[in-house]
């Protein structure tokens, strides 16, 4: 696991000590939201046993439901969507996999007040999922799904008592694909950080 997911594990923990000493912003009538965002994809490169995997940056799209079990605990289910190129270096050669890739995340949500706002709300997430790639220049290449690990958090801002801005933070933790090629295969975790700012409904 990369130092990105490890400091919000502590600080996921940290929270828990002195969550109910922070002031409480959200309305408890109001029990499921939706959501959608935009943002940016930034993979960590890795390279194992002679094969560098870099990945290019791209833009993102998220869609997310939450519904709050209790005050303090949400249940969430996310859907990111990007396109970029899956980049091999090995034995010389260089191999590009353009691919649109789907993210499908559960997660567990923690929310709680901040003291600099009543109308904020910050929140850590704990969960995991899958990536499926899918090859956009197929030539007999298949799509690849991977589990994954996530874990996250960010801060929302009331605008209205159903109406919020979200700026968040997604780290996921998995190995890196190879599309059944032994040649460009590491077996290697990477990490990849998702940053997206939304629009959130609550109802």
């Amino acid at each position: 696991m990369g130092r990105f997911p490890q400091l919000l594990l502590v600080l996921f923990f940290g929270t828990l000590l002195h969550a109910q000493e922070q002031p409480h912003v959200t309305q408890m009538d109001l029990s499921q939201q939706i959501s959608v965002g935009v943002g940016a994809v930034i993979t960590r490169k890795t390279t194992v046993n002679g094969v560098k995997f870099e990945p290019t940056s791209a833009g993102a799209y998220e869609a997310s439901y939450r519904y709050r079990i209790l005050r303090h605990l949400s249940a969430q289910v996310d859907y990111d969507f990007f396109m970029n190129a899956q980049k091999y270096l090995a034995s010389g050669q260089q191999t590009a996999i353009r691919s649109q890739v789907h993210v499908l995340t559960g997660s567990a949500v923690f929310t709680f007040g901040t003291p600099f706002s009543k109308r904020m709300e910050s929140f850590i997430s704990v969960g995991g999922g899958a990536l499926v790639y899918v090859p956009r220049d197929a030539n007999g290449l298949a799509k690849q799904t991977i589990n994954q690990f996530s874990i996250g958090g960010g801060d929302d801002f009331l605008l209205t008592h159903k109406v919020r801005i979200r700026a968040e933070v997604k780290g996921l933790t998995y190995k890196a694909p190879d599309f059944g090629f032994a040649s460009i295969r590491t077996n290697k975790y990477v990490n990849t950080v998702i940053p997206t700012l939304g629009v959130v409904y609550s109802f």
